[in-house]
């Protein structure tokens, strides 16, 4: 069994933090991207899921035919008490409806709701598999960042 090597974990870290501090929701749903990818080729380096391939056939409207379509499906490979697969089948379902209503007029509320189940779900995946450590200081750096103040509740506060 392969492992996951701790410039994976520092990668998937870096991205997670990244996450978490934009603001930005078009920046936010790339770094999710990132970050649904590097979890997900974590888990496969350590065997935790799998990907089937699987072709279908369909109906195409345009060459009113049956065409055969390729469709991936994630599954676990051994007993998991956090269902990593279906957590990250939920992500990627997330992604693309994030994607969708980021990309409509007047849905950006929308989007930023399903990022939040995104941030859980990739959390989660994250945290259970040990792939995200993140020292307090760059945590306290980046929080100072975003805080409305500036300074994120320093030692000088009044």
């Amino acid at each position: 069994m392969a492992k996951i090597s701790n410039k994976q974990k520092e990668a998937i870290s870096n991205i997670y933090l990244m996450t978490v501090v934009c603001t930005d929701i078009h920046y936010k749903l790339s770094f999710l991207t990132q970050l649904y990818a590097a979890i997900r080729s974590a888990l496969l380096t350590e065997n935790i899921i799998e990907v089937k391939t699987e072709t279908k056939k369909v109906y195409s409207k345009k060459k009113q035919d049956f065409i055969e379509k390729q469709y991936e499906t994630i599954i676990s490979t051994k007993a998991d008490k956090i269902e990593s697969a279906k957590l990250l089948t939920e992500s990627k379902d997330k992604l693309y409806e994030a994607y969708t209503a980021f990309a409509e007029r007047n849905l950006w509320i929308r989007a930023d709701q399903i990022i939040i189940e995104i941030i859980e779900r990739l959390s989660t995946l994250g945290y259970m598999h040990d792939l995200i450590d993140i020292e307090t200081e760059r945590w306290n750096a980046s929080y100072s960042m975003i805080a409305p103040t500036g300074n994120a509740g320093g030692d000088n506060d009044d």
